[in-house]
């Protein structure tokens, strides 16, 4: 199944941690193109996806501490760019390194996202608006019959952490682990944000 390319990149203003989490992400999903971002501002960033031929751009900006703490998805396949309306607010990651897991090589399939836990409408509508923010499918199925079509999945979940509501994972079918990051999504904020070049 043909996905269109993701670029990955940072805020102009970055740390070793989010270098690091914009390169697990680029072996996590598929077809994702990791950018150094340098003195690019979101028009240069608009153009150097449209000439790979991407759909998103995935921005994730620093927070507290050296640690991510924000991610916003810009639209790159219309006319002039702009912003996804989902602003994604970080409690904190947990890096694959950091779980005992090595990411070498990128999925050659199509990574869909996956609801995981079925408590919520809520973690729904944020599974869905997520899904389409990285311009990927969003499956309401179970995970099991998945299993001939795709190597890797991304699974929303609904989290018992305190100062956190959703969980997304990186998951493996065949080794049924994760490997790759774990976001912890403090807050999802359904605003769009001003294109500033």
């Amino acid at each position: 199944m043909p996905s269109s390319p993701l670029l990955i990149t940072t805020t102009r203003h970055t740390t070793p941690r989010t270098r690091s989490l914009i390169k697990e992400l680029s072996f996590s999903l598929d077809n994702a193109i990791k950018v150094n971002r340098g003195k690019m501002n979101i028009l240069e960033l608009y153009y150097k996806a449209k000439q790979l031929g991407s759909s998103r751009v995935i921005i994730i900006g620093r927070g507290l501490h050296g640690n991510p703490g924000r991610i916003t998805f810009l639209i790159t396949d219309k006319d002039t760019p702009i912003f996804y309306p989902l602003i994604l607010k970080l409690s904190g990651i947990k890096l694959a390194r950091e779980i005992g897991y090595r990411l070498t090589k990128q999925p050659k399939f199509l990574v869909p996202v996956i609801l995981g836990n079925r408590t919520n409408i809520e973690v729904l509508e944020f599974a869905q608006e997520f899904a389409a923010a990285i311009d990927r499918p969003f499956f309401d199925i179970n995970v099991k019959t998945l299993k001939k079509e795709f190597e890797k999945i991304i699974i929303i979940n609904k989290s018992e952490r305190k100062n956190t509501k959703y969980i997304i994972e990186f998951y493996d079918i065949k080794k049924k682990k994760t490997t790759g990051p774990l976001l912890f999504i403090e807050k999802a904020v359904y605003i769009s944000l001003p294109v500033e070049y």
